[in-house]
């Protein structure tokens, strides 16, 4: 009878163990389970806002590049279309300059030798039918 009475204690020892502890095990390992589920969603939005973030610093950062790369090459080209064209007028100023005061001097060259033939002819002439 004793022996009846200890197996039957300890089958229902087992029994309520089994009826209070497993369920107690899975209701802590299903919670376990979701709290993991939830921080790995929360590592999935923690991704989504470092890509989101290093996408856009990549776009700011590539627009800064780009927009000073076409400001850079538009002064440059505008200081260089400058320099032509500074340098052009000048060489026309400088060629006309010097074309206009070659013309000149050579005008009043023959000018000169032109008045200097005639008057040293006249004074030939002169002196010859004297």
């Amino acid at each position: 009878l004793q022996l009846h009475y200890d197996c039957t204690t300890i089958a229902l020892r087992l029994y309520y163990n089994c009826t209070t502890t497993v369920p107690q095990l899975y209701y802590n390992c299903t919670t376990t389970v979701l709290q993991l589920y939830y921080n790995c969603t929360t590592l999935l939005q923690l991704y989504y806002n470092c890509t989101t973030t290093v996408l856009q610093l990549y776009y700011n950062c590539t627009t800064t590049i780009l927009q000073l790369y076409y400001n850079c090459t538009t002064t440059v080209l505008q200081l260089y279309d400058n320099c032509i064209t500074t340098v052009l007028k000048l060489y026309y100023d400088c060629t006309t300059t010097i074309l206009q005061l070659y013309y000149n001097c050579t005008t009043t060259v023959l000018q000169l030798y032109y008045n200097c033939n005639t008057t040293v002819l006249q004074l030939y002439y002169n002196c010859t039918t004297t």
